[in-house]
């Protein structure tokens, strides 16, 4: 068990969000940090305590308004841009004023909820009437993962791709839930193996998860059979530590 001696508040506040989302925070910040700088609007930029030779946004300069000629900017001139993107751009910012611990003006919560409505409906529009195209994620269909499934059972890796991407899919979880799993996460189910996470994407605090996600055999294609690819990994992997089901860092197919 790991000691937690090196606990700090400020870890606790960074912990706040999940070191993935914080990247994906940084990276939408510096979207603006490059439309600040193209526009001649150097004056709303300081260094960055996060990163060398990098530079952020400084919030005691910059504005709300500032913020809205950047998202008009930016829809004018990315033709693909979606609503979500735009959003994620705004949890960004939100989350830098709470980093640098400056007080978020009413406007985010009020006026820009009626500007986003309006974002939405106008690119909804767009798609409708195919002045854009939706360059969305599709989702998998179970014959593309059958067919997935078919070409990793036979790749030489161990099983590891194989059982990954089946486990994925049972648990319908992200590749960074399925990387977590633990031996002792594992649980017999009677007719079916459970897979407990105590966090998750939507759960981050993890006070609401108890019960086992269950996951069934499939006897009718071995091919797609959560059992059958746990049995070959385990069988060709017998020396992993009694941990992780999948041992190093960030395996991820």
């Amino acid at each position: 068990m790991q000691s937690r001696r090196d606990f700090t508040i400020e870890e606790a506040r960074r912990s706040r969000i999940s070191e993935g989302t914080r990247a994906g925070y940084a990276s939408g910040i510096n979207q603006i940090v490059i439309w600040a700088q193209r526009n001649g609007e150097s004056r709303l930029l300081m260094p960055s305590p996060d990163y060398a030779d990098k530079s952020t946004l400084d919030l005691s300069i910059f504005s709300y308004w500032d913020f809205l000629d950047f998202l008009q900017w930016t829809v004018r001139n990315k033709p693909t841009i979606t609503a979500q993107t735009l959003s994620g751009y705004r949890s960004a910012l939100k989350s830098l004023y709470k980093d640098q611990k400056v007080e978020l003006p009413a406007a985010y919560n009020d006026d820009m909820k009626e500007i986003f409505s309006g974002i939405k409906k106008r690119l909804a529009k767009d798609l409708q009437t195919g002045r854009i195209v939706d360059s969305g994620k599709r989702p998998l269909t179970f014959s593309m993962f059958e067919d997935l499934c078919g070409k990793s059972l036979v790749l030489q890796d161990g099983g590891f791709t194989h059982l990954f991407l089946i486990l994925t899919w049972n648990l319908m979880c992200r590749s960074q839930s399925t990387e977590t799993v633990r031996f002792d996460h594992i649980s017999s189910e009677e007719d079916a193996i459970g897979f407990t996470f105590f966090k998750s994407k939507t759960k981050q605090e993890g006070e609401t998860i108890k019960d086992p996600k269950h996951c069934y055999a499939n006897p009718f294609k071995p091919s797609v059979c959560l059992f059958v690819a746990l049995g070959v990994y385990l069988a060709c992997n017998s020396q992993i530590p009694s941990e992780n089901l999948f041992p190093g860092s960030r395996q991820k197919v």
